[in-house]
């Protein structure tokens, strides 16, 4: 990365430009704050109803992304806007069926197959855009699929409701990636984002309307959920991810990124008490070891333009 970027002088930026080792610390605590929030969500699911939390959620991340964005509003463009809106609906499919199937299933779990994205990016990109599969992805599909068989099947061979939900939003998530990757070069980053989150927040508001009776404001532990993955979880991670990629490359944050789901499972097992059991633990596994051929043997420069996350 030495030459074209610019080392600037203080601030985090200067600290993160004084040593790779910094930017892969400030991308690994973005990684457990992201795991987190399988667990957090989890927890303010025991009094909020699925699309009143994301609808809530993302009126709180929008708030955020407002007050980065207000000096710049004025310059949103109309191609900006509709490919906002498009990567806002894969984002409403994405956090409403996870959110679903986090009050069904485990959080350790839900970490897991969430993860699954990693590797069905470059299929989907194979499927749309005719883009080469390598033997790498290949190879991470396989063991990914192998892992989510052990991960979710019960003793009879039938999947679990809740990790279907779950396995639903791996799809979408990977569907909004590979969309960042492709729609949002020449747009600015933050006003993307905040299109996004209001797509997100409007969208689940209306499903919360139209099957959970209304809006209600959380309360208790479903507005501290709230407030932590609109704030931290958005906010906080997006102001220290975008400068900390800078000084790494794509494949290197991919790599740090594949934590997430176990910084899940540990988040899972500390506060939640939730063990996987060796049946599960090797699917879990399988998963990750799918996720880092995936991402270690991918071809360069395939999907690989900007590793934004959807958490």
């Amino acid at each position: 990365m030495k030459g074209t970027v610019r080392t600037p002088s203080g601030g985090l930026e200067g600290w993160l430009a004084r040593s790779p080792l910094n930017a892969d610390l400030v991308l690994l605590l973005v990684c457990a704050v992201w795991g987190s929030t399988f667990v957090v969500i989890k927890i303010g699911l025991t009094n909020t109803l699925p699309f009143n939390f994301v609808a809530t959620r993302f009126g709180v991340a929008f708030l955020v992304f407002f007050l980065l964005t207000a000096r710049r509003l004025r310059a949103l463009s109309s191609p900006e806007m509709s490919r906002g809106v498009f990567m806002g609906l894969l984002l409403v499919v994405g956090y409403a069926t996870q959110t679903v199937g986090l009050s069904l299933t485990t959080a350790s779990k839900a970490g897991f197959i969430t993860g699954l994205s990693v590797v069905l990016v470059p299929l989907l990109a194979r499927l749309l855009l005719g883009h080469r599969v390598g033997w790498g992805v290949a190879g991470g599909v396989g063991l990914a699929t192998a892992g989510l068989g052990l991960l979710s099947l019960t003793a009879d061979l039938r999947p679990e409701p809740g990790d279907l939900w779950v396995l639903a939003c791996a799809v979408a998530f990977a569907g909004h990636i590979l969309a960042v990757a492709e729609l949002s070069r020449g747009g600015h980053a933050l006003r993307l984002a905040l299109v996004q989150t209001a797509i997100v927040a409007v969208g689940a508001g209306l499903l919360a309307v139209l099957f959970e009776g209304g809006l209600v404001l959380p309360s208790g532990p479903g507005l501290f959920a709230t407030l932590y993955t609109g704030i931290l979880g958005t906010g906080l991670v997006l102001g220290l991810q975008i400068p900390a990629q800078k000084y790494t490359s794509p494949s290197h944050a991919a790599l740090i990124f594949a934590a997430e789901p176990v910084f899940a499972a540990v988040f899972a097992a500390l506060l939640l008490g939730e063990r996987l059991g060796p049946k599960e633990l090797v699917g879990a596994g399988l998963i990750l070891a799918g996720m880092l051929l995936a991402e270690l043997k991918r071809e360069p420069g395939k999907s690989e333009r900007s590793i934004q996350h959807a958490d």
